[in-house]
């Protein structure tokens, strides 16, 4: 499968800085809808100019895993991405079926110093007269 192209994977870190948020907010009711069961595909858009660089378009696709399988599978059987969708590139955002790896603070060891007693003569006893 094609990868993202280093500047357009640069683009990617550009709209997504602080990462993709699978949760997004209904306009009507203002409800967080939770979208992690669907595949999220990122994709791009080409249009070549005159300059140096070329104008790309980003665009967010949400599939369903029947939508998505379809669609890979005639990419793999040689299908022109182009062809099936009218973007150049595509990345996968999320996917559904992998699960992601929460990492968890990590814990502080904190060792408590305990004076350890050296061993030797116990002090010695003032004799009262």
């Amino acid at each position: 499968m094609k990868k993202l192209s280093q500047e357009n994977q640069e683009l990617l870190d550009l709209i997504y800085p602080d990462g993709y948020k699978l949760e997004t907010t209904d306009p009507n009711t203002g409800a967080v809808i939770d979208e992690s069961k669907s595949y999220h595909i990122l994709f791009i858009k080409i249009f070549p100019t005159k300059g140096k660089h070329n104008k790309a378009v980003p665009m967010v696709q949400k599939m369903n895993g029947k939508d998505w399988q379809q669609l890979k599978r005639q990419i793999d059987r040689g299908w022109k991405l182009s062809a099936l969708t009218g973007y150049d590139e595509f990345e996968i955002i999320h996917d559904p079926t992998i699960k992601e790896v929460v990492e968890e603070p990590a814990k502080e060891m904190t060792k408590k110093a305990t004076v350890k007693k050296k061993p030797g003569p116990k002090p010695a006893e003032v004799e009262s007269k």
